[in-house]
């Protein structure tokens, strides 16, 4: 169906709603009224296309003859919100049907709006109703002086997204979660900003006069950090010229005009505050806190695994909140390494571990990272205390070797940090990820007992042959793109993941990528073999 064959079934839907159409540009508009408990409320929707391959906005035309100031789900721009527009699929063969409903719904969210309820509803979302759509003001790390308990407050730092900081401004804190009673309107002014926020929290406003007091009078803000959301304030001293800007410039002058009605009569701009620090922004990965933060993370090899796997570990946290990721590999980055590494041209020439972790810090500042650019047989001393030692080296002797370490600490009834192998099988084919340090299950060399054959769980077939290229003089190496160490890395990301939460097991863990060379490996608990020579030396 067209939407042009749409439109007339639309229209006609609509039409026994009382809605009467008119062409606008390239869409479409409907104006109507709904009852809303004996109050005819006009309603505005809009399909800003003929196609109808998206939902309508809708409008409330007349919102000041509300019984309330502010309404749920209603903005500043009138626009009420009757759909989710990230979920809602417009399906053009029932547009009719949905436009219909669509007036429904908006009927019943003005009914429920208008009730008791309405506080809570604004409290749960309310940065939305301070401000308009669009607004928002990111920031960053809360700096200068503060106070402990609950009403600590401080210098704030503005992130622009260039990237750079800008003005500062002052941060208050408050228990109280924020609303809009019947009563209240949004404050356009100082004077009834101060008496919105008393009627919350009743030593609001004089902590308010008092930040205010400690900046210039050049448009000072002052951001509110509550329990349901950060709003901010500007208080626009400039709309009343630059003369009085600079009248107010000394302080004490500023601080005795705060609590006059000059000041009170002044307008104010409201923001939305948007945290964008970076512990918060990774702490959205596992519900407000990252699930690696906290611990001693040491990562062997910065390879092509390794590289990417670095820079996922930072993101799930790996060295924050008093937590270390420690990386080790003793190789610079070669120009023909470039192809499937997280690394590129101008890292080239660098020690791998040196530039991993540069990136990673300037990516997510704050963070402890450590680079060791040495054989990890030289660096067991890294491991001490450590929670998670992730090899990455795919080499079979290195993985070997930090086995036979775990074992020997077990067998002396030492500490030793859990220990997960991660490994690209065949030239890219598969992946796997293995935690071995499972007492009751197999290591590393129960997957492959034998070197002379194939890994007990080996998702390659039998036929497969492994292209092998370079020879004297040339480091040999396997083809394969970027792919398979980008699989192989979110695979070991997840596994860490898993393991922070408690839930290692599946130890032994395949992805498949050639899926005509390889079989299917379902995850598994590796068994103990009786022929490992590290389980069972002779």
């Amino acid at each position: 169906m067209s939407g042009a064959s749409a439109l007339p079934l639309v229209s006609a839907a609509l039409a026994e709603d009382g809605f009467e159409a008119s062409l606008l540009g390239r869409g479409v508009t409907y104006r109507g009224t709904v009852d809303v408990n004996g109050l005819a409320v006009q309603l505005r929707l809009e399909f800003r296309d003929l196609e109808f391959s998206e939902p309508a906005y809708a409008f409330i035309e007349n919102p000041c003859d509300l019984p309330r100031r502010v309404l749920p789900h209603l903005d500043e721009k009138n626009e009420l919100c009757v759909v989710d527009r990230n979920a809602f699929v417009a399906d053009r063969y029932a547009a009719a049907a949905q436009a219909r409903g669509l007036v429904c719904r908006a009927r019943e969210i003005i009914t429920h709006g208008l009730t008791r309820h309405a506080v809570d509803d604004i409290a749960n979302e309310f940065p939305q109703y301070w401000a308009p759509a669009g607004a928002g003001i990111d920031f960053g790390d809360y700096e200068g002086p503060t106070q402990t308990g609950s009403n600590a407050g401080g210098y704030l730092l503005i992130q622009r997204s260039n990237g750079k900081t800008a003005a500062t401004g002052w941060s208050l804190r408050t228990q109280t979660r924020l609303s809009f009673r019947d009563d209240q309107a949004r404050p356009e002014t100082f004077g009834e900003l101060l008496t919105w926020a008393g009627s919350w929290d009743a030593n609001l406003p004089d902590r308010i006069l008092a930040a205010l007091g400690k900046l210039s009078a050049n448009d000072p803000h002052c951001l509110i950090i509550a329990p349901n959301g950060l709003i901010v304030f500007w208080l626009q001293v400039s709309a009343r010229g630059r003369e009085q800007v600079a009248a107010l410039s000394r302080p004490a002058g500023w601080q005795r005009a705060l609590h006059t009605p000059f000041a009170a009569a002044l307008p104010i701009r409201r923001d939305r505050g948007f945290r964008a620090d970076v512990d918060y922004a990774l702490g959205r990965n596992g519900g407000g806190m990252a699930p690696l933060s906290k611990r001693k993370i040491v990562l062997v090899g910065c390879g092509s695994i390794g590289g990417f796997l670095a820079r996922s570990l930072a993101q799930l946290g790996a060295g924050r909140d008093g937590g270390m990721l420690i990386l080790i590999d003793d190789d610079s980055l070669a120009a023909t390494n470039v192809g499937r590494h997280l690394l590129g041209m101008g890292d080239v020439g660098r020690s791998k571990v040196d530039a991993c972790r540069d990136q990673i810090l300037r990516d997510l500042p704050g963070g402890k990272v450590l680079a060791r650019k040495f054989k990890v047989q030289s660096q067991r001393h890294l491991f001490t205390g450590a929670d998670l030692v992730i090899d990455a080296t795919g080499e079979q002797g290195v993985s070997e070797m930090l086995n036979d370490w775990m074992l020997e600490a077990r067998s002396k009834g030492t500490e030793f940090p859990d220990l997960l192998h991660v490994s690209i099988e065949g030239a890219g084919a598969a992946v796997q990820s293995f935690i071995s340090s499972d007492a009751a299950f197999g290591c590393i060399r129960c997957l492959r007992p034998n070197h002379a054959e194939r890994s007990r769980f080996s998702p390659l077939k039998d036929e497969m042959d492994v292209t092998v290229l370079g020879g004297c003089g040339e480091a040999a190496f396997t083809p394969y793109g970027p792919a398979a160490p980008m699989m192989a890395a979110a695979l070991a990301a997840q596994h860490a993941t898993d393991w922070a939460n408690g839930q290692p097991r599946h130890l032994l863990r395949t992805g498949r990528l050639d899926w005509a060379n390889t079989k299917e490996v379902k995850p598994v608990n590796p068994t103990k073999s009786d022929h490992c020579p590290a389980c069972h030396p002779s």
